[in-house]
């Protein structure tokens, strides 16, 4: 039984004595072998293909999902309400409403990327939310509006968690981070334009439809363009890829064995489930979620409204929402070289700190321009933690399996900021949204102790880890993957 497997082999290293369950190829899993000068050739060789596709395809569909979701605060700007004649707990419901789908389907989203070809599960979703984006153009009432943002968060949920699924399939542990902070770079990027192109997209002179309109049938015929375009980028697997030549694909396959084991034979049983869903990093790791979510909506989604609740006209909102990401970007584009030395842990309570006095300016400082000022400070923050957590969160856990199991359940909890946002940043709050604005704080103080809390927990594990060695060279590949983080030769990355 796999649950018995794991338990014997976690309590075997914990007595310092292993025993081989099987026979099987013997290789050593968290040891990194140097390469030959040829083979750092070729490695450079196949990075080079797969991320010209990969990581570009993957960050433009994030770009397409984030447009989509986002501009329903654009489109509030500039009239949705009134001219749906919504009602405040209708708006509430189609803002949050995409949270709660996004909730619902997240988890079994996440194992969809395993079970279909990636290129077709991508292109199916992106597709299809883009056709459902088109749709909101021509709604007639409120309620068919909240609809069609339930149908689109449940074709979202599959974007993020597949992602996060994928990148495995390709790159070892210590390449996931840079490539992470690229994927999450469109969120930031959306903010920036979103706003000003929506404002633009909505001046467009077509009589027969709305402001809004305007903007989702534009948006969302260029998001169905980058999901036909999905179809043809996306890569599958190393072991099926026509682009990779035969030594490359022997190298690429024994460097993701050698890291984690090769993520596409990665399987999850409902035992092996419920065994790595009783981690007690779940909390710490849904509190770090949260902490990123909650910004990303109230920034991405209600930072023109905040500022047009504070006396800047519609068109002013929008330009100087683009604020925020921008200053999130420069955040994002550093991160790629500086999360190559510095803590995971030490980064994130940074960015909190930033989240943190930006709202506490927003919260208790007057003046139109400080508003803005303060949206921006915490643009510096907000959108790189997402990005951060949820790759510290991953490559700590070990095996894909693990990885798939618990970043499911942390993602999916962390949707609850998402949820909450809306509710705390109707018209009814403003101008101030005091309520919203203390929810922000206080949850980037619980982020700063969780990550804190966590990276101690790291470190000390690494040393124990270092001082106690333990020989598991006898053990098979599978035996190994099934240790996951408590592999002794795992070390966490702080």
């Amino acid at each position: 039984m796999i649950d018995k497997r794991i338990s014997d082999l976690e309590s075997s290293i914990a007595k310092g004595e292993l025993v081989s369950l099987e026979k099987n190829e013997k290789i050593n899993l968290n040891i990194k072998r140097i390469l030959t000068p040829e083979e750092e050739k070729i490695k450079k060789a196949y990075l080079r293909k797969i991320d010209r596709l990969i990581i570009p395809t993957v960050t433009l569909l994030y770009f397409g999902a984030s447009i989509d979701r986002a501009n329903i605060g654009s489109a509030l700007v500039v009239g949705l309400q009134k001219d749906l004649k919504m009602t405040n707990t209708q708006v509430s419901l189609a803002v949050v409403g995409i949270s709660v789908a996004i909730f619902v389907f997240d988890l079994p989203a996440t194992y969809m990327v395993k079970v279909i070809k990636p290129h077709y599960w991508f292109a199916f979703i992106s597709v299809s939310w883009s056709i459902v984006t088109l749709l909101h153009t021509f709604v007639k009432n409120g309620w068919a509006f909240v609809a069609l943002r339930l149908v689109l968060g449940a074709l979202e949920a599959g974007l993020l968690p597949g992602v996060v699924t994928y990148l495995p399939f390709w790159y070892t542990i210590d390449e996931i981070a840079p490539r992470m902070f690229l994927f999450y770079a469109a969120l930031p990027i959306t903010g920036m334009i979103g706003g000003p192109l929506a404002y633009g997209l909505s001046e467009i002179p077509i009589q027969s439809i709305f402001k809004y309109g305007r903007i989702f049938l534009f948006e969302g015929i260029l998001t169905l363009l980058v999901g036909i375009f999905s179809f043809f980028t996306i890569l599958d697997t190393p072991e099926t890829s026509k682009i990779l030549t035969e030594e490359e694909r022997v190298l690429i396959l024994r460097r993701l064995r050698e890291s984690h084991g090769l993520a596409t034979k990665a399987k999850v049983s409902f035992k092996q489930f419920f065994h790595d869903a009783n981690d007690f990093r779940l909390i710490p790791l849904a509190i770090l979620t949260f902490s990123s979510s909650y910004p990303i909506s109230v920034i991405g989604i209600f930072g023109p409204s905040i500022l047009n609740a504070n006396g800047y006209s519609e068109g002013a909102s929008l330009v100087l929402s683009a604020l925020p990401p921008f200053a999130a970007l420069i955040v994002l584009l550093l991160g790629v070289k500086i999360i190559k030395h510095a803590p995971y842990f030490a980064f994130i309570s940074v960015n909190c700190t930033l989240n943190m006095l930006g709202f506490i300016f927003l919260a208790f400082v007057g003046g139109r321009i400080t508003k803005v000022i303060s949206l921006t400070i915490a643009g510096f923050g907000g959108v790189a933690n997402a990005s951060l957590i949820v790759t510290w969160g991953s490559v700590n856990l070990g095996g894909t399996a693990k990885r798939l199991v618990v970043m499911a359940i942390v993602m999916g909890m962390g949707v609850i900021g998402a949820i909450i946002a809306p509710v705390l940043y109707t018209k009814s709050y403003a101008p101030k949204f005091f309520a919203g604005n203390m929810v922000f704080i206080f949850s980037q103080a619980a982020a700063i102790i969780s990550a804190l809390g966590l990276g101690l927990y790291y470190r000390r594990q690494n040393k124990y880890r270092d001082a106690h060695p333990v020989d598991v060279t006898h053990l098979t590949e599978d035996e190994q993957v099934l240790l996951h983080d408590k592999h002794p030769d795992f070390r966490y990355k702080l």
